[in-house]
């Protein structure tokens, strides 16, 4: 009846664990003083209290009446009210239903697990009891290659526009391994490959000067040594690889070459020197004795410099104590990360005009530790650590994609010479949860999924891979869950995280932005305008950062950017006594676990306000200490969680840190 409205008071969403006071707003228009007698009928939550109530209505007077509500289970609540009344002997009713999600309490987390085996392998994943079978699963992915994902972008990594020296080499020798590769994994190539080499061998050929060296262009007056070493170290390779060089060619730029090494005595050239000698000796023409005496100056090379000398050590049969310390000083170079290996030497660009990067880096020390150590246990992780620097299916620039799949070819012919024949088993507990064959060489990869209810009811805790014929098996697990328990205790994996939130009024905003961060507070009055404040450390760069704050179900976010009342509210243009914007700030007491003598940089973020959460997103993250703001307001009575604040570097979701989670309290007015 239109006499009768009844208008729902509640919050967006709930997450299990909250306690609400969900309201209905009860009017009348055109009627005198009545009874009404208000029902709840709810789904999906459960009632504390009895499930009708009695108020009296006057005409233009709403009520609000309330009913304790508890949100248990995550999933999906409808909560409906009818209104009844009596009028002069006319009976009078209105009825409405909402639906709202019933969310998880806080955000799945991930942990992940890398492997590879040849017979078996078992990994503890932890206690499955404790984690909720509502959210989050378990996902396997297995390979019979570390060479996963190299078909992708084939064609644009010989696809190179320009005609100097390097661009040429280049192009020409990833084509050489490549055609070895494309016939072991099946993947496509150019049908004119063939032709595609002949044709470059000739087009490096036209920059060879008359002097025997090359110069970077086909017109270039000059022979220059990289250019001439490079081009070399190609046509040395292509010849390898039965493709038809000019014997005369090779022996002119070689002499060249050697002419130079006479005199190379500044810090490019000593850096050189070690390429040179390498491709010498892949020629045919080791030099030992120069070798030797770069080897007790080795620590004035850089890391890619020791690479090359290594590989010529072992090309030209050099001393094994040589040999075996470069290979340790070359481990020491390398890192873990996730499941990738990757060599990290912190030079900035100063070696650039030897076209050096980190990526080519790691590709000459995979080169030269499988060249020492055929048989090296980190060398898959190198070869993965390369495929993953890749963007868009290519390297950076043909620097990295030449030697890169000169060293993936490498990695190839030493540790994965035989073609798999096996089938795969993965076992949770006692039960098998997947199984495979890998027939043949294949760059393929094998995706699973295993839900959380499988998991918790699956009866065990140790996953397991078994090999059941010949072959190598690489695997991922990444485990992502949410325990049942709210967390009690922060968690740092990379980053720090702290949270305050504090009640504030738009006159005392300026000044509670600018003063010492007061302690959090839990309690607040409903209406209360509430600042939430959260700082992230990191004691490393980060790429690609989320920190994502989830709001209790009793605030509602306050976007300033709006053309509303709430213009005047922007936490985001806050300055300093200074004037200036104030992003960043002094590290406080306490924060020890920060690496020190480093600036603490502003870092520039997207932020989005949601119902449910605030969401900053950082491209670029350096080492150090920031601070995050936004506005939200109490707006429903209740108990309500408050689940952990999160920072996570998103395509390494197990690089991340957290809060505690909490619970709120919002109160009616005094």
């Amino acid at each position: 009846s239109g006499a009768l409205m009844a208008r729902p008071a509640m919050p967006r969403f709930f997450r299990a664990g909250d306690s609400v006071e969900a309201g209905v707003i009860v009017s009348s228009k055109g009627a005198g003083p009545m009874k009404a007698t208000v029902q709840i009928k709810p789904q999906g939550l459960t009632l504390r209290e009895a499930d009708t109530r009695t108020v009296d209505l006057s005409p233009g007077t709403p009520v609000e009446v309330r009913f304790p509500l508890s949100a248990t289970q995550v999933g999906t609540a409808k909560i409906g009210f009818v209104v009844k009344a009596s009028d002069g002997g006319k009976n009078l009713e209105d009825a409405v239903e909402v639906s709202r999600d019933v969310r998880v309490p806080l955000s799945p987390e991930a942990v992940a697990l890398y492997g590879d085996t040849t017979s078996a392998s078992a990994e503890k994943l932890g206690d499955l009891s404790a984690i909720r079978d509502d959210v989050g699963g378990l996902d396997i992915s297995m390979a019979s290659t570390a060479l996963v994902g190299l078909g992708g972008g084939v064609e644009q990594l010989v696809d190179y526009p320009y005609g100097c020296t390097e661009q040429l080499v280049s192009k020409l020798v990833p084509l050489l391994p490549l055609r070895d590769l494309a016939n072991d994994f099946s993947l496509p190539l150019p049908k004119n490959t063939d032709a595609i080499i002949l044709s470059t061998v000739a087009q490096v050929l036209k920059n060879q000067r008359a002097d025997g060296g090359f110069g970077m262009w086909n017109d270039s007056d000059e022979s220059n040594l990289w250019a001439t070493t490079y081009a070399l170290w190609g046509l040395g390779e292509a010849q390898r690889h039965n493709v038809d060089v000019p014997q005369t060619a090779l022996e002119d730029a070689s002499r060249v070459v050697k002419r130079w090494l006479e005199k190379l005595d500044t810090e490019y050239g000593r850096a050189t020197a070690p390429f040179i000698l390498d491709v010498l000796a892949a020629n045919g023409h080791p030099d030992p004795g120069r070798a030797t005496r770069l080897f007790d100056a080795r620590a004035s090379l850089p890391l890619f410099s020791r690479a090359f000398l290594l590989h010529a050590l072992v090309l030209g049969k050099g001393d094994s104590k040589s040999i075996d310390t470069l290979v340790s000083e070359l481990e020491g170079s390398l890192r873990l990360d996730a499941n990738v290996v990757r060599a990290a030497e912190n030079l900035g660009d100063h070696y650039a005009v030897l076209m050096d990067s980190d990526t080519r880096t790691s590709a000459l020390v995979l080169r030269a530790i499988l060249a020492a150590k055929p048989n090296h246990p980190l060398a898959a992780k190198l070869a993965m650590g390369l495929l993953a620097a890749r963007k868009g299916g290519t390297w950076r620039n043909t620097q990295e994609t030449a030697w890169s799949l000169v060293a993936l070819a490498d990695y190839k012919r030493a540790q994965e010479k035989t073609a798999p024949n096996f089938l795969a088993h993965v076992f949770l507990g006692q039960a098998e949860i997947a199984t495979h064959p890998f027939k043949g060489a294949t760059v393929d990869q094998l995706r699973t999924s295993i839900p959380a209810a499988r998991l918790t009811s699956a009866g065990g805790s140790t996953l397991a891979f078994d090999v059941d014929g010949s072959g190598h098996l690489f695997y991922e697990a990444r485990l992502r869950y949410a325990p049942k328990q709210l967390p009690t205790a922060a968690l740092e994996r990379g980053f720090f995280v702290q949270k305050t939130l504090r009640p504030v009024t738009a006159e005392s905003l300026s000044a509670s932005l600018s003063g010492t961060t007061p302690a959090s507070v839990s309690s607040f009055v409903g209406g209360n305008l509430v600042l939430t404040e959260i700082v992230v450390v990191t004691p490393s760069p980060r790429q690609y950062v989320v920190v994502d704050d989830p709001l209790p179900a009793g605030f509602e976010p306050v976007d300033a950017r709006l053309a509303t009342t709430a213009a005047g509210l922007d936490v985001d243009e806050h300055t300093n006594d200074d004037g200036e914007p104030e992003e960043a700030f002094d590290e406080p007491g306490g924060y020890d676990n920060v690496a020190k003598g480093g600036a603490f940089l502003p870092s520039s973020y997207v932020r989005e306000l949601r119902d449910d959460r605030a969401l900053f997103f950082i491209d670029r993250l350096p080492a150090g200490m920031y601070r995050y703001r936004y506005l939200a307001r109490a707006t429903t009575l209740g108990s309500f969680v408050l689940p952990p604040t999160r920072a996570e570097e998103m395509y390494t979701p197990e690089v991340f840190g957290r809060t505690a989670a909490g619970t709120i309290q919002v109160t009616a007015k005094k």
